[in-house]
């Protein structure tokens, strides 16, 4: 079974076979196949498929958020009970690791989709500037709205009517200059949108000199490192970056063909443990020391963020190719769908957070309810949040996403019909659709 794997590897790199190429079994013989390669030979690439265990990470980091963007306003309602004050505690201390977490996933994507064959920078910032900017302009503009009808809601130098303010939000400038955000997350996706920008130029200037997978992670690792040492002990630079720049890394493990990742093994168990000690490191870490920004304490405590976030996305890529989402994933499947709309969540849910802290918990107070009576409310918040995140997904983000899709991919020619490659497919940008042939019904 391996040899005919390397056999269909090789295919894969040629146009028109990559369909035909399956690893075919004697009859009687139960193939076993891991069931990411399976996916591969049936036509589908590495760089094409979505990869599902993904999508539970994303479900992780914005439920981690969110929680922390709720505790924010639910504390100073809640002194004095000691459980509440040690739960508040942990989710200070893990709100932060989701917004990091999902910073590593923008980096490893990043890097996915600079290292496939026919990578187009112009189609690739299309791609990412559409379905960033269109969902958000909408929630700015509508929470603009909202602010000047409503102007206790207001938060300050955000006051929703000021050109200089929108303008300065609708640009993403919170996270890049000390502009007031009219979004919590807007700092964050700053960072995301400046990465689409300037990163892939540099990563695809290394694939040219490095044709190693391990020379580029070995670059890519001591860019990380570096910068960290620099950005904390400094304090010129925000430190968290390194975590979009650690998804290079991640990425580059995950794309290559390191047989310990793909066939899992023990490693299945190695990177979840190593996830959660150097998780739990972090947090008592930072609990133990307490020192200032500019220390090497803070460095410390961000290399053990990165392991920790490291490990966590590479035991995903791990799960991805040993796993069959439709079979292993199905009692997961609600959080895998609340995962693909983790980005519409992750900009609705302080809105609706917001809302509960301006109008459901003064009503609380003056019923006289007690401390536990907000934190109660969290299931019915998030839920309020999570629905309205899916109906924007579905009314906004995916609409966008099928006619970038269609803007990017449709077919042109002088001459005849051509057809558009899969996403991530090896073969070249463009061939044509006589040479595309249907994927046989013998799949592995």
């Amino acid at each position: 079974m391996s040899a005919q794997l390397r056999i269909l590897d090789t295919r894969l790199s040629q146009p028109g076979l990559a369909l035909r190429a399956v690893a075919s079994t004697a009859p009687g013989k139960r193939d076993t196949a891991p069931a990411g390669l399976a996916r591969v030979a049936n036509g589908t690439t590495a760089g094409a498929e979505r990869w599902e265990t993904f999508d539970l990470l994303r479900a992780l980091a914005a439920a981690l958020v969110f929680a922390y963007h709720y505790g924010t306003f639910a504390n100073p309602r809640t002194n004095g009970q000691a459980w509440l004050d040690n739960l508040e505690w942990v989710v200070s201390k893990l709100g932060p690791f989701g917004t990091n977490l999902l910073l590593l996933v923008c980096g490893l994507f990043i890097a996915k989709s600079v290292a496939r064959t026919g990578f187009r920078y112009g189609e690739f910032l299309t791609r990412r500037g559409v379905r960033i900017y269109a969902p958000y302009a909408l929630v700015i503009g509508l929470e603009s709205l909202f602010v000047c009808l409503v102007p206790s809601f207001s938060k300050p130098g955000f006051t929703g009517h000021h050109g200089a303010e929108l303008l300065g939000n609708l640009l993403l400038w919170p996270g890049l200059f000390p502009d007031r955000p009219a979004l919590t997350v807007a700092w964050a996706l700053s960072w995301i949108v400046a990465s689409y920008v300037l990163l892939p130029p540099p990563l695809r200037m290394l694939r040219t000199l490095v044709s190693s997978w391990r020379g580029r992670a070995a670059v890519l690792l001591g860019i990380v490192v570096g910068y960290e040492v620099f950005a904390c002990l400094s304090g010129q630079m925000p430190a968290r970056l390194g975590y979009i720049l650690a998804g290079c890394v991640v990425s580059e493990l995950a794309s290559s063909d390191c047989q310990a990742l793909r066939q899992g093994g023990r490693l299945r168990w190695i990177l979840p443990t190593v996830a959660l000690g150097a998780g739990a490191g972090q947090i008592a870490w930072n609990s133990g020391t307490g020192l200032g920004h500019g220390s090497a304490a803070v460095l410390v405590s961000h290399l053990l963020g990165l392991a920790a976030a490291s490990a966590l996305a590479l035991a995903a890529v791990t799960a991805h190719y040993r796993i069959s989402p439709r079979r292993d994933l199905s009692p997961l499947g609600l959080v895998r769908k609340f995962g693909r709309t983790g980005y519409s969540f992750y900009l609705l849910h302080g809105p609706v957070a917001k809302l509960f802290a301006f109008v459901v918990f003064p009503r609380l107070a003056l019923a006289g309810a007690g401390a536990s009576a907000y934190w109660a409310l969290l299931p019915v918040c998030f839920l309020l949040a999570a629905t309205a995140s899916t109906l924007m997904f579905l009314a906004v983000e995916q609409p966008v996403q099928r006619a970038v899709q269609r803007m990017v991919t449709a077919p042109w020619s002088r001459g005849g019909s051509l057809v558009r490659t899969p996403i991530g497919a090896s073969s070249s940008a463009w061939f044509p659709a006589a040479s595309v042939r249907p994927a046989p019904s013998n799949r592995v």
